[in-house]
């Protein structure tokens, strides 16, 4: 419940009602942990937990705080990953703890650290695709590793390898746009990719 609330407060724009009510439910998800001990699904509330408290504190500037709440969720996405085998929704739950740290290092400036964890998260996200098949879900989310790690290259000045991540990228997203014409996510997915594209062609027609 202190979930949906803040999720409702985040949407309004409300963002101190927003983080109060993740960190309640923070507190409370530490407190059923210390009760009935590490169960996987005690794990994986407390780690959703801390990326709504690492996504509210990257919100209003609270780079550390963000820093250090996606990094612990991280570390139990990796327990539980030890505990339960490497099921899709466990490796898709790392990877998408992986981009969160690597979204925050990026931010402060800590490249290596952010191409680190973006690719080890477009490693996992292919091998979820190429265990369940060109699912939608599947398909979208190695499109948005393929836009992290291509962001990062672009940014370390390997222009070459960022941009055959983004053409990539740009060919699973026009794939998903072609398949769901009415859906506008997969509309703006392939809107971003062709610009970033645009943008590096127009740098080396410049340079």
């Amino acid at each position: 419940s202190l979930n949906n609330v803040g999720k409702t407060a985040q949407r309004q724009g409300r963002e101190e009602d927003a983080r109060a009510a993740f960190e309640e439910s923070l507190d409370i998800r530490r407190q059923i942990l210390a009760r009935i001990g590490e169960t996987p699904e005690a794990l994986r509330d407390l780690s959703v937990s801390l990326n709504n408290v690492g996504q509210t504190a990257q919100r209003q500037g609270r780079e550390e705080d963000a820093r250090a709440a996606f990094e612990e969720s991280l570390d139990i996405r990796r327990q539980i990953l030890a505990r339960i085998g490497e099921t899709p929704e466990a490796l898709r739950d790392l990877s998408v703890s992986l981009n969160n740290v690597g979204q925050t290092a990026q931010r402060q400036g800590r490249e290596e650290d952010a191409r680190a964890a973006f690719e080890e998260s477009l490693d996992i996200r292919r091998q979820i695709l190429a265990r369940i098949g060109e699912t939608p879900e599947a398909l979208r989310d190695l499109s948005v590793s393929l836009s992290n790690i291509g962001s990062i290259r672009q940014a370390m000045n390997d222009i070459q390898a960022a941009q055959a991540s983004f053409e990539e990228g740009l060919d699973i997203a026009e794939q998903l746009r072609l398949a769901f014409p009415n859906n506008n996510d997969y509309k703006a997915l392939t809107g971003q990719f062709r610009q970033v594209l645009s943008e590096i062609n127009a740098t080396d027609t410049t340079s």
